[in-house]
Parts: structure tokens; C-alpha cells; sequence
């Protein structure tokens, strides 16, 4: 009837005659849950558990209530436990419903763990390095494996071409990666000459950190702001750029400071020039 209290006034009547009644631990737990009691309701069916370990039902709806706390390992050892159960118990509809909502939990956590690691790795570390790239890029690169690396260079690339598609549409899509690309040849030139050896994720990690900045100003330009306040943009922006490829060419790439203060220009030039060239060919 969904009377949900009644059902709780019941088990309560119930058990101040036996205590002992793994029945009466199952249903407070369900109406608690029901209620909203999330947490009480784990205490309930982790009592009715205790009275009777091979009470599938209170497995299965423990386990439930263990992925809406968001304890997913929890979750998935008790459901694992009500499918074995359920399967000794030869009932059928019980063990598919487990199996069903283990799949589910699974490609759930799945996705929430890829979210997770995406947001992390890739979004969270704008509050460090984008704004302090002397001090917090090598930090940061410090804690990636080579794939990460290279994963996350290419992704800044594609932020800062996703920046570009709003701000200058399509000319600017095909500008800016020539902008990436060539920091990624130049920077693995510029390593092979002066150490002798090129590794690719860390040049690919550089130039994708530097050039979100670029992207942030092919966002900004699209806004049509005043020539003053676009001017200011550029000049951050532009700063920022030369610090994050600075730092990274010192502290990641290992190139001396004095080489990475005479090549850098050299890199910006010719980065530089390849943008102007493409965008101009695209627009005329």
C-alpha cells in the first residue's frame, strides 16, 4: 500500500518480540530506503545479513543502497555476493536481476571514472599551470606517464581549436593547428640538436599547454570587444604563451636557460609565421 511508516511501526512491534527477526531487519530496511534513510537502511540490512548470511534479498537491496551512497566497491561485492545467492537458491529472476544491475553499476562507475580522470587530468590543472606556468607546469608533467602526456598535449591542442572554431570559425581551426604542429616539430628539432635525443611526449605536452593560451585569445577575438580591451588579452595571453614555452623548454625538454632564451624566439617567428600565412591564404 506504500504506507512505508506503517511498515516501520510494524517492525518495530515486531521486534520488541524477537529481536532475531531477519525478516523484520529486511523490510525496515527497505522502507527506509524508500524514506530516504539511505544510510540507516545499510544498518537494517546489514542486520537482517547478520541474522541470516544467506538472505539474498538484503544483499541485493544493501548493495543498492550502497551504490546510492556512493560506495561503488561496496556495492558491487554485495551484489556480487545476492547473485551467487540467488543462483544456489535456483531462483532464476532473482540472479538475472542481479546480474542486470551489476552490469549497469559497472558501466556506470565506468563512466563516472572516466569523467573523473578526464576532469581531473585535463580541467583541474587550469588552476595551476594556465596561470603560474613557471612554477606548476613541471609539477604537474612530473605526475603523468608518457601516454598521458601525449593524451593531454593532443587535447589542449583540440581545446585550443575548439576555442578558435568560436571565436574565427573555420579559418581559424586550420591556423591554429599549424600552430600546435609546428611547436611540436620545432620543440622536437630544438631537443634534438642541444641534448642529442627527441622525446616525443614531453614536446607534445608543451606545445599543447602553450598553445591553449593562443586558443583563449581566438576565443576572446570573437566577441568583437573594444581594441583596447582586446589589446590587454593579447598581451596577457601572449606573456603566458612565452612563460609556459619557456618553462617547459628549461624544466621539461631539459634545454639550458640560455639556449631556451635564444631558441624560443626562433620557435615563436616561425610558429608565427606559419599562422599568419595559413590564415591569410584561408580568409583571401
Amino acid at each position: 500500500m506504500g504506507d512505508d511508516r506503517g511498515v516501520l511501526r510494524d517492525c518495530e512491534e515486531l521486534l520488541k518480540l524477537d529481536n532475531n527477526c531477519a525478516e523484520a531487519y529486511y523490510y525496515r530496511g527497505r522502507s527506509r530506503y524508500r524514506l530516504g534513510y539511505v544510510a540507516s537502511a545499510v544498518e537494517a540490512y546489514g542486520k537482517a545479513i547478520k541474522i541470516s548470511n544467506n538472505y539474498a534479498l538484503a544483499y541485493y537491496y544493501c548493495g543498492l543502497a550502497y551504490n546510492e551512497l556512493k560506495e561503488s566497491s561496496k556495492a558491487i561485492e554485495a551484489l556480487q555476493i545476492a547473485a551467487k545467492l540467488f543462483q544456489q537458491q535456483n531462483d532464476s529472476s532473482g540472479y538475472k536481476l542481479a546480474i542486470d544491475t551489476l552490469k549497469n553499476l559497472s558501466i556506470s562507475s565506468r563512466i563516472l571514472s572516466s569523467i573523473t580522470v578526464f576532469f581531473d587530468k585535463i580541467f583541474r590543472p587550469f588552476t595551476s599551470f594556465i596561470f603560474n606556468p613557471v612554477g606548476e607546469l613541471f609539477p604537474f608533467f612530473a605526475r603523468l606517464e608518457e601516454k598521458e602526456a601525449i593524451y593531454l598535449g593532443i587535447s589542449y591542442g583540440i581545446f585550443a581549436d575548439f576555442c578558435f572554431v568560436i571565436g574565427m570559425y573555420f579559418n581559424g581551426v586550420i591556423s591554429s593547428n599549424f600552430s600546435f604542429v609546428s611547436l611540436v616539430i620545432l620543440g622536437s628539432i630544438a631537443r634534438l640538436i642541444f641534448t642529442g635525443f627527441n622525446d616525443f611526449p614531453k614536446t607534445v605536452f608543451v606545445a599543447g599547454a602553450a598553445v591553449l593560451h593562443l586558443g583563449f585569445l581566438g576565443l576572446i577575438n570573437g566577441f568583437s570587444l573594444p581594441g583596447s580591451i582586446t589589446i590587454v588579452f593579447a598581451v596577457f595571453t601572449c606573456c603566458y604563451t612565452i612563460l609556459t614555452l619557456y618553462s617547459g623548454s628549461t624544466q621539461i625538454l631539459n634545454l639550458s636557460e640560455a639556449t631556451a632564451a635564444f631558441t624560443l624566439p626562433i620557435m615563436l617567428l616561425v610558429s608565427g609565421w606559419m599562422f599568419y600565412n595559413f590564415f591569410i591564404a584561408m580568409v583571401f
